[in-house]
Order: structure tokens, then sequence, then C-alpha cells
């Protein structure tokens, strides 16, 4: 390729970039294929494949992970676009020579920092921190400007210490003591911004010798929340005020930040219930919160006793409410309306829609179902019949008999509730999903608000959840599986603890081994908590025979590559998602 450099920068990339208001590679890209697509069109391939080049580089979505902060912007059946890793060798050459002469910072700090990834060159990652600064700073007033401009700081905090670059962070510290008081002069901003900027100095730990003064800056977003009815935003700043007084070891004031953060959700309830028409369903869920979170701070039990009555009245009216719908359509109408459902919408929205589109089988609709098929099609239960994995070995066994057994109906009913998994992501889930992903990057952050503070989560387990729920919700399925089914299994031994349940044994050596999940799927406590359709749906899933059983298929090493982006897995995140964002709402 013949190109000079220089020249094509001060031409051709200067016009492609000019007139850009919000200055953002996601911007960017669009621009660079259609330039891509004009000089391929004239024949000028040399300018054809430098903008395809540079709309691959502005193709990658900034992500606060320190060791890959620049992720593929798709992930789907195994394959990925663009990432500093798989870009080739010689266009790595490419970019090196390209980045002297690349003057918009927002592309010159993306290209270095891809030049630091990939080749740890020094010089290039001390480049991106300062570009990555100015870059932030032409972000300020466009749409969302707030969580872009924290993206770039926090990136340029990042390999500030990575590289030792004392002037580089303090450069990044002063631009956020520059946005805190711009907040404090202009009460126009959006309350996120301060809250944004909290969050970034708390988790970086810098500037903890003022972690009294922003303790009482977030106590002060926090009454203005609360004031404003934003209740959302109220309990982050009282989160991110406990945060701060724990960096004093101020204990109690820790404490008294996070029953604060608590009752936000006593707020929500009962306006939830003084709605007309009342959402009494959304007011218990609120209610359950408040009593978790309570009981994880401790010393509170005068209080959850007054809001356990609040839940048993909330949960009564919340009965006279519920009713039943049913209706029928094509595959392909459902198709259109669950993307249709979704689409517009912010990620919170979108996935809370996602997670209603479909439902687990109901237990007696699968039994009806089961005996009305042994009934019409009884010959295929009187004979013997056997199922053969990928390695040809039979996994299940049926023996021809008696038509009326509760267990050729057991194995029948999870036969259909396979089918049905299978129908549910063809038909809803799998096509919303896609939807949200064209519109969406999802990201950790998005899925933390329902991690934390979430009685299903064991203490020390949000993250991980975290990015198995957004590998699933990308299509990254061997990921996905590998992190959420041992956790799903961690949360349910968790749950039936909580319940006063053992599950553990004692052997004769006094060793006290867990029992499996294909044990305590079968006890009825789960059941009293989760309900036998939810429980039913979750043995078809992961440990029987005749439904996925997916996780012992998974932990002994029997599933290949293309069988961790089969509909199992999107059934799995689905499922896993469902029982974080409902399993408050479900009677204690």
């Amino acid at each position: 390729m013949q190109v000079d450099l220089k020249a094509f920068a001060e031409t051709e990339l200067n016009l492609a970039l000019a007139g850009i208001v919000e200055k953002n590679c996601f911007k960017y890209m669009e621009i660079f294929r259609k330039k891509q697509t004009e000089f391929s069109e004239l024949g000028n391939e040399d300018f054809a494949l430098m903008f395809g080049l540079l709309s691959e580089v502005a193709s990658m979505w900034l992500d606060s992970e320190k060791n890959e902060p620049l992720k593929p912007m798709m992930v789907f059946e195994g394959r990925e676009t663009a990432t500093p890793q798989n870009i080739k060798d010689e266009f790595i050459e490419l970019l090196a020579n390209f980045l002297p002469h690349i003057h918009d910072p927002e592309l010159n700090a993306r290209v270095a920092d891809i030049l630091w990834l990939r080749k740890r060159d020094y010089l290039s990652g001390k480049q991106a921190i300062s570009t990555y600064l100015s870059a932030a700073q032409n972000l300020e007033g466009t749409e969302h400007w707030i969580s872009q401009v924290i993206k770039r700081v926090e990136r340029s905090i990042q390999l500030a210490r990575q590289l030792n670059d004392h002037d580089g962070l303090q450069n990044a510290i002063n631009y956020l003591k520059y946005i805190l008081e711009r907040y404090k002069a202009d009460s126009s901003l959006e309350p996120y911004v301060l809250l944004h900027v909290l969050d970034l100095l708390e988790k970086y730990k810098l500037m903890k010798e003022n972690a009294g003064g922003f303790a009482a800056l977030a106590e002060i977003g926090a009454t203005e929340g609360e004031r404003q009815k934003n209740w959302r935003i109220a309990q982050q700043y009282w989160r991110n005020k406990a945060k701060w007084h724990q960096l004093e070891d101020n204990g109690e004031k820790a404490r008294l930040a996070l029953v604060a953060a608590a009752e936000v959700d006593v707020y929500q309830a009962k306006q939830a219930a003084d709605e007309i028409p009342p959402r009494f369903l959304a007011s218990t869920a609120f209610i359950e919160d408040a009593i978790t979170a309570l009981r994880r701070i401790g010393g509170q039990q005068e209080r959850i006793d007054e809001l356990h009555n609040l839940l048993i009245q909330y949960g009564q009216e919340s009965l006279k409410q519920m009713g039943e719908i049913s209706f029928s359509m094509d595959v392909k109408s459902y198709v259109d309306k669950a993307r249709n459902a979704v689409t517009r919408r912010t990620v919170e929205e979108a996935l809370t829609i996602w997670l209603q589109l479909a439902d687990f089988p109901a237990l007696d609709r699968l039994r009806a179902e089961a005996k009305r098929n042994i009934a019409e099609y009884p010959f295929r239960f009187l004979v013997s019949s056997r199922t053969l994995n990928d390695l040809g070995k039979t996994v299940t066994r049926q023996t021809g008999g008696d038509l009326e057994s509760d267990e050729i109906v057991r194995d029948e009913m999870l036969r259909l509730a396979t089918i049905y998994q299978e129908a549910d992501v063809a038909s809803v889930i799998g096509p919303a999903l896609y939807q949200i992903n064209i519109e969406h990057n999802i990201r950790i952050q998005d899925l933390l608000p329902v991690l934390e503070n979430n009685p299903f989560v064991p203490i020390g387990h949000e993250d991980i959840y975290a990015k198995g729920l957004v590998a699933g919700l990308r299509d990254d399925g061997l990921v996905a599986a590998h992190l959420l089914l041992p956790q799903l299994e961690s949360s349910l031994r968790e749950i039936l603890i909580l319940s006063g349940k053992i599950t553990s044994g004692l052997g004769n050596d006094l060793i006290q081994d867990e029992y499996p999940l294909s044990t305590i799927l079968y006890w009825p406590e789960l059941v009293n908590i989760f309900g036998a359709d939810v429980v039913f749906s979750l043995r078809a899933l992961l440990v029987e025979r005749y439904g996925s059983n997916l996780r012992n298929l998974m932990a002994h090493g029997l599933m290949q590559h293309k069988d961790f982006y089969s509909y199992r897995i999107t059934y799995l995140t689905w499922l896993t998602l469902k029982l974080l964002m409902g399993f408050l709402s479900i009677p204690a």
C-alpha cells in the first residue's frame, strides 16, 4: 500500500471528521465505513483500506476493565469483531506510523491505546493518557456527556497507574476537580455528573484525604434526589456516601448512610402503592429489598419487624390484582412483537421487558400435555428407546411398559419443558436479545444495580455474576456457561442456608462435603421458595438426562465448542437474570 500518511491525515481524515459535534469513536465508525465504501467504488483501494482499518479501530467499545479496556463491538457464534489482539501485525505497524499524524484527540487516544495494549509501547501509552483527557474535554456538553467523559478519564487513570506516570495521574485528578467545581457552580447540570465523579474517585481511592468532604457532597446529592423523587440516584448517592465514610474509618456514619439507602426502597414502595392504579406487587419487591439491606447492615430488627408487617399488607393487596392472560399467535408475529417490545428503550427498560416476554412452563400444563401425548401416541412409549450423546454413548434409556407410570409421565414432561425452552428462545428470547444488542452495548455497570444487595447473590460474587451475564447477553456462551452455572449453584445453596437448610453432609471422617446440585434441586424447601414451575424448569435445564442436563454435560467436559452457542446458554442467561430480578418478589 502506497499512502502518504501525513497527507492522508491532513486532507481525507480531517475532512471526514469535520463538523462532527459529538466527537466519539462510535460516531466516527459510521463515517469511516461510508468513506471506505466511497473510495472502494472509486477504485482507490489504498484509501478504502485506510478507512476500513480506522472503522475497525473505532468500532471497539471502551470498557472499565483495565486488562481488557477495548472490547469487540459484537460477539456472535464464537466470532468477534475487531479487538487490539486480532488486528493483523502489518496493520498494527501501519497504525504506529500513522499515530503522529492523527490530531483528533479521540482517535489519537484510541490508536495509542491499541498500540500500548498490543505492543506495550510506553510512549504510546503515555500519549493515550493525555489524549484521553483531551477527548473527554471535547465531549463536554454533548448528549449523555458525563458517562462518556468518565470512561475516558478512568482509562487515563488506569494507564497512568500502569505506567507509573504521576503527572498524568495528577492531570486526571485535576480534571475531575474541575468537573466538581463546575457542578457546584452550575445547578442545571444533571445530578449524575457529581455521582459519576464521586464514584470514580472512590473506586480508585483518589483524594482520600477529602473523604469527609466527598461524603458531604454525596449526602447533598442524595437528599436532592429524594426531594425530586429520583429514587435510584438518591440510593446511589447514599451508598457512595457510605463508601467515603468507610475510607475515613467512620463505621457509624457509613452504617447510617446504608440505612438511608435502604429507606429509599421504602419510599419507592409507598409511592408504588399510592399510584392509580396501585402497583402492590412492585411495593412488595421494594420492601423486600429494604429488609434484605437492613439485615446485611445489622442491628435493625425493630425496623425490619415494622417492614415485615407492611410486606404482609402489600402482599395481600397484590393477590387481589393478579389475573390470567392468554393469547395465541404465529411465530413470525411473535418474533416481530418481541423485537418491537424492546426497541428504542433504555438498557434497563429493555432487559426488564425482555425478562417478561416468556415465563416458566406451568407444571400442571406440562403434566396434562404429557398424559395427552402418551394417550394419543402410545406406541412411542410402549417400545424401548434411548438417547445418544455426541460421542455415541447412551445418556438416557426409556423402557417400554406401563403407560400410566409416573416415570414415563415425568420423562415426557422433561422433554416438553426442554422443547418449550427452545421455542421460547427461538420465538421471543433470542429475537428480543438480538434487538437489544443492536441498540445497546450491555456493560457490567448496567447489571450491578440488579446484583448489589440481592439476597440471591452471595456477597463477593457480584462481579462474577455480572461478567457471566454480560457474556451471555452478548452471545459469548462459552464464557457465560462457565461463569453462570457455578454461581447459580452457589446461589441456590445460599438461599437454602438462609431458609435454615443444611446443604452439606457429614461423613465418618467429619468432612462436610456440599451436596451436589442434582440433590438440592429435589429438596422440597427449594420448591417452597421458588415454586414448582421454576424448580422443574431448573431441573430440566441443568441436571435431568431427559432435559438439557447442561450442568453435568459442562462439568464433565462433554460439550463441544458449538454447544456453548445454542439455545440452552441463551435460556440459561435469561433464566438467571429472571431469577435475580424476580427473586425478591417471591414471598419469604
